[in-house]
């Protein structure tokens, strides 16, 4: 299992993104986040996960985390991101895209 600080703070720096910004984009308080990527911190309330991958989903179309990476029971990508597949949506996660519009 991964390591739940590498795969946060991985994605992070690989945007060009601060602690800071992520933590006002997420609503999580960047004391929170950096206690989570150094280690210090070994949980987070669901809420604070969900705004995350929440986050670095809109931050990054196609290129968020998943829980599964935040929490390290997913492997973290070579790519930065989740591989190009979606986070939630309506569609309960899947990855296709539907189209209503006739």
């Amino acid at each position: 299992m991964q390591d739940t600080s590498h795969s946060i703070k991985r994605w992070r720096q690989a945007h060009g993104l601060t602690q800071t910004e992520l933590a006002q984009r997420s609503g999580v308080g960047v004391s929170t986040l950096c206690k989570v990527e150094t280690g210090t911190r070994n949980g987070m309330r669901l809420s604070a996960l969900a705004a995350l991958v929440q986050a670095t989903e809109s931050l990054r179309p196609g290129h968020g985390l998943t829980a599964g990476q935040i929490l390290g029971t997913e492997p973290y990508p070579s790519n930065g991101g989740n591989g190009g597949v979606a986070q939630s949506g309506g569609n309960g996660g899947s990855p296709e895209q539907t189209d209503t519009a006739a």
